[in-house]
């Protein structure tokens, strides 16, 4: 973490020196500073403390820890068909059932808690959102049938997965998806387990390849509709070259009518 934000507090350091002639020294400190201030705002804590327990909110799920232990969980808390509900947070985790709540099944949370539990989840997709919104410089690894996955972890992947992995995932998937057209990708033959040759596919995704790419799209559709068009416009010139002479062809035209006849 501490790695991207300097490398973003240089960056920003960079441009203001480049705008406004001020002393880099002093302003790297200032944008390292905002930068800092930044990330512990966007790092909530991920847990509220009631009648003894801590509920931890982890993706769809509640783990609860009494003195330090973990005692049990509560899955899809916001699914308002679960087994518990908000006023029976924690799951029946046998083993531990008459040591919860004075031998209760449950215990009940106050609507504010139940809504910060939910604020938590809520903010926890924000933050993988956001991160997957700034990501850059991605290598990946082609796995088949036009099906890519990232295989060197960019900073902090790890810890935005354990968030909310089922979330992370999706935002994942759509993402890759989404930026497909704009992998350089390279391929070349390598020698398997098995010592036998397959093509390995690698791709890497950088933002500023994206306006090249667009360039190339766009003209790929470009030229893509002009051979549309000229199909379109032949298909009509050896329609009139079946029911013409060469004459009334050429006159009309200005072409030669045996060039449209199959």
């Amino acid at each position: 973490m501490m790695k991207r934000i300097f490398k973003e507090a240089h960056k920003m350091t960079r441009k203001m020196v480049k705008e406004y002639e001020v002393d880099y020294q002093a302003q790297f400190g200032l944008c390292l500073s905002y930068l800092l201030n930044k990330e512990e705002k966007e790092m909530k804590k991920n847990y509220i403390e009631t009648k003894g327990f801590k509920i931890v909110v982890e993706g769809e799920d509640l783990l609860h820890y009494k003195g330090g232990k973990y005692v049990a969980m509560t899955e899809n808390f916001t699914d308002e068909k679960a087994y518990m509900t908000k006023s029976s947070l924690v799951a029946i985790l046998y083993t531990y059932k008459t040591d919860l709540a004075n031998n209760k099944d449950g215990i009940a949370v106050k609507d504010t808690e139940f809504q910060e539990l939910i604020d938590i989840k809520k903010e926890s997709e924000k933050s993988i959102d956001r991160y997957f919104e700034k990501l850059d410089n991605v290598k990946l690894t082609g796995i088949g049938n036009g099906l890519y996955a990232i295989y060197d972890k960019p900073e902090g992947f790890e810890e935005m997965r354990k968030l909310n992995k089922k979330y992370f995932e999706k935002v994942k998937n759509n993402w890759i998806e989404e930026n497909k057209k704009y992998f350089v990708v390279t391929e070349k033959w390598v020698k398997n387990g098995m010592g036998q040759m397959e093509k390995e596919k690698k791709a890497i995704f950088k933002k500023e390849n994206i306006e090249m790419k667009e360039k190339e799209i766009a003209e790929r559709n470009v030229k893509s509709e002009a051979r549309k068009e000229s199909e379109k416009i032949y298909g009509k010139l050896y329609e009139l070259a079946e029911t013409m002479n060469d004459e009334d062809f050429e006159d009309i035209t200005g072409l030669r009518r045996e060039d449209y006849l199959i």
